[in-house]
Formats: C-alpha cells, sequence, structure tokens
C-alpha cells in the first residue's frame, strides 16, 4: 500500500494543478448543500427552542392550581404531571398524532370540570408551527435541489478529470501493473480529494454562517418573530458526507470500469475529445464558404465538449439567477413597512366568564381608550371591530359524533362548535383556486362558503347552517342563562339563530379547534354591528421609543391576559436586520456557484483548445489563415454562451416566478438588478471567450 502512496504523491507533485483544480471544484460544490444543511438545522434548533419558550416544554397546562390539584390527574394513562409556581404542567408520554391529542386533551378538560374547582383553567398547548413549516419546507426543496447539483458537478467535474489520466494509466499497464492495482491507486486518490475538499468546505461553510448569524441572522427572544439559532446537527453532517461520498466513489466505479474496456494502445493515444467510433456519422455538408465547412467539421469532432460545457453552464447559472431572484424578492418581503406601529388586540381567549355575567372584555371600554389617546408619542389611532373567536357557535346537530364536550361549547344537553366567522373578501388568493361550488352565489344573503377540513363537522353545498351568537351585547332580560351540574355558569347564546346556507367549500388547512365561515361584505357588516371596538392600531411619532411605549401600554390596560400587544416597529427592525444576512447569505451562495462554473469552465475551454494543437496545425497548413482559425472556434464559443446564457436567464425567471407565486410576490425591476444582470451576462462571455481566445493565441503564435 505505502507504494501506491508514493505514487500519488508524486502523480500530486507532477500534475499539481490538475489534482488542485479537481479538489477545488469538489470544495466549491460541497459548501452548497453543507451552508443549506446549517440554516436548516439553526432554524429546527430555534424552532424547538420556541416551542420549548412558549409551552415549557409541555402539552397541556393547569392555570391558577396547587399542588394537591395533581390528585385530579394522576390516573390519567399515558401522562407525566409535575407542579411549578402555580402551574401544573403536564406531558404525554409518546409522541401525540392529531386525533390522540385531542382525545388525550378531552380527558383532561373533563377532568378539570370534574374537580369542582372553578379557578383551575386547562390550557392546551397548540404551538402552530405553519409559517415556519413553510419556510422549512421551501429550504428543504433547495437543499435538495443543491445535492442534485451538487452530484452533477461531481459527475461533470469527474469525468473531466479522470479523462486527464487516460494516458497516465495506459502508462501504468504498460510497464505491468494490473487494472486491480491501477483501480487501488485512483481510488486512494480520489478518496485523498474527498477528504480535503470536506475539510475545506467544511471550514469554509462553517465560518461564513457563524459569523452571518452573529451579526445578521440570529434571532432569539422574539415573541412574534419565528427563531433561528446557529446550530450544527452532527448527524446531518455525518449523513450527507456520506451521500457525497457514496455517489463519489459510485462515479469513479463508473468511470473506471469504462476505462478498463479500452485497450492500452488506445489509452497511450488518447486526448481530451477523442470519441469512440460509432456505426453511423453524419455527412458533412461541403459550403461555399471553407471556413463555414471547417467550422462545422469541428463542431461535429468537438461536440462533447461543448456539450459538457452546457451540462455545467445551464444548471448552474439558472440556479444563481435563482438564488440572486430569491434573494431580492425575499429582501422586498422582510423591509415592507409596516402600516402602523403598534396593534393592540383583546384577548378573550386566555379568559373565563365570571359569575356576573360581565362580558366587557371582548371589548376596549371608553375610559381604555381615552386613556390611550392620551397618551403622549402618539401620531395616530384607529378603533376596529373584529369577531373573536366563538363569540358566534354552531350546533354540533350536523357535526361527527362526539364524545366530550371538549373543544366545543355545552350548552344543557348541546354542543356547539365554534366558529371563525370571515370575510370572503379577505381569503387569501392561494385558496380561490380550491373552492368547491358557485362563489357567485355567496354575495346573495346570508349565502356562506365554509372551510371543508374542520375536524368535527362535514358540509356538502346545499346544506343549512344554523348560526347562534352569544349574548355578550344584549341586554340580561334578552339572555338565557344555562348552568351545568354544578350550578355554576358554562355560556349562553340568543334565543333565535341565524340561518345559513352553504353554497362553497374551500379546501383551508386542517383545523380541531374551531370552524372558519365565510360572509360577503354585507353580512359580515351586519354581524359586526353593535360590536364594540377590540383592535387598536396606533402610529407612533418618529421619536418616540417603541418598546418603552408598549410597556407603559401595557400598564395602563391591566392584566396582560386581557389583551396582545404587537410591536410592528420592532418586528420591522429585527426584518429588516435578518434581510440583511438572508441577502448576504444568498447572494454568496450565488456568486459561490457563478465563480465555481468560472472555474470549470476556464479549465474545460483552456484544456480543449490545448488539446486542438494538431487540428489548428492542420488547418493552418490546409491554408487557413490564423484570422479564419479563430473565428472557427470563436463563433463555437459565441454559438454555446448565447444559448447557454438565454436559457437559463428564462428558467431562472420562471422558478422565482413559480416560486413566490403562492404568495403573490414578484421581483421589481430596478437598476441594481439591471446592473447585475448585466455584469453576470458579461462575466459569463468572458468565461467563454477569454479562455479560448488566450488558447487559441497561444497556439498560433508557434505557427
Amino acid at each position: 500500500m505505502p507504494k501506491y502512496f508514493l505514487y500519488i504523491m508524486k502523480s500530486f507533485f507532477h500534475r499539481f494543478r490538475t489534482h488542485v483544480g479537481f479538489i477545488i471544484i469538489l470544495s466549491c460544490a460541497f459548501v452548497l448543500p453543507i451552508v443549506f444543511t446549517i440554516v436548516l438545522d439553526s432554524a429546527n434548533y430555534g424552532i424547538l427552542q420556541q416551542n420549548f419558550h412558549l409551552t415549557g416544554g409541555s402539552d397541556f397546562r393547569i392555570e391558577n392550581s396547587e399542588e394537591s390539584d395533581l390528585s385530579y390527574y394522576s390516573d390519567v394513562e399515558g401522562i407525566t404531571a409535575f407542579f411549578d409556581n402555580g402551574i401544573i404542567y403536564i406531558n404525554a408520554t409518546t409522541a401525540l398524532t392529531r386525533s390522540a391529542r385531542i382525545e388525550l386533551g378531552s380527558q383532561l378538560f373533563s377532568r378539570t370540570i370534574e374537580s369542582g374547582n372553578d379557578k383551575l383553567e386547562f390550557v392546551d398547548i397548540s404551538f402552530d408551527t405553519s409559517t415556519q413549516e413553510t419556510f422549512m419546507a421551501q429550504w428543504l426543496i433547495m437543499l435538495f435541489l443543491m445535492i442534485g447539483f451538487c452530484m452533477l458537478i461531481i459527475q461533470v467535474a469527474y469525468s473531466t478529470h479522470i479523462g486527464n489520466f487516460k494516458a497516465e494509466i495506459g502508462v501504468l499497464e504498460s510497464i505491468g501493473a494490473s487494472r486491480k492495482q491501477i483501480k487501488k491507486i485512483f481510488l486512494a486518490e480520489i478518496l485523498i480529494s474527498y477528504i480535503f475538499a470536506l475539510l475545506l468546505s467544511f471550514t469554509f461553510s462553517y465560518l461564513g454562517t457563524f459569523l452571518l448569524f452573529k451579526y445578521f441572522l440570529q434571532i432569539e427572544d422574539s415573541e412574534t418573530m419565528m427563531w433561528v439559532i446557529f446550530h450544527i446537527d452532527g448527524i446531518h453532517m455525518v449523513i450527507l458526507a456520506l451521500i457525497l461520498l457514496i455517489f463519489l466513489l459510485v462515479m469513479f466505479l463508473f468511470k473506471f470500469r469504462i476505462i478498463t474496456k479500452v485497450n492500452t494502445v488506445t489509452l497511450l493515444s488518447s486526448t481530451m475529445n477523442d470519441e469512440r467510433l460509432k456505426h453511423y456519422r453524419k455527412v458533412l455538408k461541403i459550403s461555399d464558404n471553407p471556413v463555414l465547412t471547417l467550422s462545422k467539421m469541428l463542431l461535429q469532432r468537438s461536440k462533447k465538449v461543448f456539450v459538457h460545457s452546457v451540462i455545467i453552464t445551464i444548471p448552474i447559472l439558472t440556479t444563481a439567477v435563482f438564488l440572486f431572484n430569491y434573494s431580492n424578492i425575499y429582501m422586498d418581503i422582510l423591509n415592507q413597512k409596516p402600516g402602523y406601529d403598534v396593534i393592540v388586540q383583546k384577548n378573550p381567549t386566555n379568559n373565563t366568564i365570571d359569575d356576573t355575567f360581565n362580558f366587557s372584555y371582548l371589548e376596549f371600554s371608553n375610559q381604555q381608550k381615552d386613556a390611550v389617546k392620551s397618551m403622549p408619542g402618539i401620531q395616530n389611532i384607529e378603533f376596529e371591530t373584529d369577531i373573536a373567536e366563538g363569540e358566534y357557535v354552531i350546533l354540533s346537530d350536523n357535526a361527527i359524533e362526539i364524545t366530550t364536550t371538549y373543544p366545543f361549547i355545552s350548552i344543557g344537553e348541546q354542543n356547539y362548535i365554534l366558529i371563525n366567522v370571515e370575510a370572503f373578501f379577505n381569503l387569501s388568493s392561494k385558496y380561490i383556486d380550491s373552492i368547491t361550488g358557485d362563489t357567485d352565489q355567496i354575495n346573495g344573503k346570508m349565502n356562506v362558503a365554509v372551510s371543508k377540513n374542520y375536524a368535527f363537522a362535514n358540509y356538502a353545498v346545499g346544506d343549512e347552517i344554523y348560526l347562534y351568537r352569544r349574548s355578550v351585547l344584549l341586554s340580561e332580560s334578552e339572555r338565557e342563562y344555562t348552568h351545568d351540574e354544578h350550578d355554576e355558569y358554562i355560556s349562553n347564546i340568543v334565543l333565535e339563530p341565524i340561518k345559513l346556507k352553504v353554497v362553497a367549500l374551500i379546501d383551508t388547512p386542517f383545523s380541531d379547534e374551531s370552524m372558519a365561515i365565510y360572509f360577503n361584505d354585507q353580512d359580515y357588516n351586519n354581524l359586526t354591528h353593535g360590536m364594540g371596538a377590540n383592535i387598536m392600531k396606533i402610529i407612533l411619532d418618529q421619536d418616540t421609543d417603541d418598546v418603552l411605549f408598549c410597556q407603559k401600554l401595557s400598564t395602563l390596560l391591566g392584566d396582560p391576559k386581557m389583551h396582545e400587544i404587537m410591536n410592528e416597529k420592532e418586528k420591522a427592525r429585527i426584518k429588516s436586520k435578518t434581510s440583511i444576512g438572508v441577502f448576504i447569505l444568498m447572494e454568496g451562495i450565488a456568486c459561490l456557484v457563478f465563480f465555481f462554473m468560472l472555474i470549470t469552465l476556464f479549465m474545460l475551454l483552456s484544456e480543449y483548445i490545448r488539446r486542438q494543437k494538431k487540428n489548428i496545425a492542420s488547418l493552418f497548413v490546409l491554408g487557413a489563415s490564423k484570422r479564419d482559425i479563430s473565428n472557427i472556434y470563436m463563433r463555437q464559443a459565441s454559438i454555446v454562451v448565447v444559448f447557454c446564457l438565454l436559457v437559463s436567464i428564462i428558467l431562472g425567471v420562471l422558478l422565482s416566478i413559480l416560486f413566490f407565486a403562492a404568495s403573490g410576490y414578484y421581483m421589481a425591476i430596478n437598476l441594481f438588478i439591471v446592473l447585475s444582470y448585466s455584469i453576470a451576462i458579461s462575466v459569463v462571455l468572458v468565461a467563454f471567450m477569454l479562455p479560448v481566445h488566450m488558447g487559441l493565441r497561444k497556439q498560433l503564435q508557434k505557427l
């Protein structure tokens, strides 16, 4: 074995440029999936930490409790529970499916009611990860694209690399080396190249992403944005390294098997652009212009080199264009200025109606509104009315049979489903195509569209729904009070229901908490009639400290459970900072991809022109001038580069449009975009034409 390494060491020094070039290409190719893996690991780790921060690491909580209350849940199977600082934390012992979570929540909810302790408050901790899941899905798709792209680069790079050693393999065979020995030599060579490339790419990726996260991308301790915390999962890195190694070894075995079928004499005389003779050949059409005829002949003979150039350029340049467009669109999205600096919303879902039947917690009182208006630093304030979740309910007669009241409202022997009342004009555009039924009928009085992905109800077009409104804003004489077996107030509703007709079904995300019903504008306004304001939208003066203002506002409004304060200005600052990091990351990857393409093309085309030494000399002997020879090769390169540019830009733009079509965002054309595209096109032109021009100049000078 040492003698093999001795040969490899001599080969590294003898053909230093070839080996180093191959290692650099592998390193650049490895960087792409490594960087995306680090970003995914960091996002996933941030989500886990944010989930733990919000939930305390538990699935359910019993608030306002004492340690003695643990006894109510001691015999519930499949859970562990502990008490800490007035809260009982309950965890499932196994991973919960959606249906299992509902079933367990129902059991815990029933135990809480049966305890007779009206202070206990059952909380089902459902951490909404829809935004995070969308982000993760996008980056996971890009990771797989990067791995596929990396494999393509490895295939082209190693095909070119091993092609440079055909003559050397022939020499080894001629001096008595067996194919098995030669295979071991080149296997050792590719493993050494892989190790160096992996170390270089991981070091570069680690340092680059660490600095980006430290100064731009790291998000933690934010209550309104997804956390992203720098983290590297060692297992994921090992899996990625093994995937890359396996593919590299497969490419080695495949290419080496092809070479071993060639006889020694052919290997000794092989050149980079030699191709196997086929059973057929295209007839060369002779034209009046000899230069054009020679150009066609050379294009046929050197087709493989330019096919490799196209295979390298189009996917790489398309990826670079897509990443460039992605970073610019994403930066525009994150840098959008919020319409309001602070938004305050009443939060009735965190409160319980008490025995005084005081429903005023669903809206801001006049005293609260006047107090907020008088706060210094406010430029403008608006009050709006939104229908709170559960303010309207429907009878569960049409619903799937249930065994508990969770997550329903129980009134006597009837179960009522919580409803989200939505305006149809606010429906996201991405759900429009999923509508079943006639949307024009929604304009009819009390004709509605409903979500068809609710866990406990299954409605069809033509069904009738009876909508009840909790008597939040009615006088005491118009209320119907209902008591449970403990003679405790549970809920109350309006006696006369509103009759609705289902005219359309919408394929919205699955929900097991409340069902969405979509009304036309007029009906929606009628439903909100008489309700007080439950949303404040505030614009601050330019010099007002938004963080300090929110602290004072929280103190002024009282119990933080009664309202939710969203500092949109702070969120915009975080997004702006993050957008810089995303822009640098994506543009850095795009530039790296672009740089890799330039190196590969320069090496490929330079080697091609060098191998054309005999053809160039033959053309000169046959009477072609140096200018004619130069025009022949430059024309070939120009045709290929124009084709690659057109296809790559079109594909890159189409991918960007499709990727962001669902969210309705598109890239704005500005001076920066035009200049960037112009510079990129110019560099690609140079990458194709410069090595051809330099190689030809060197070859023609010798004639």
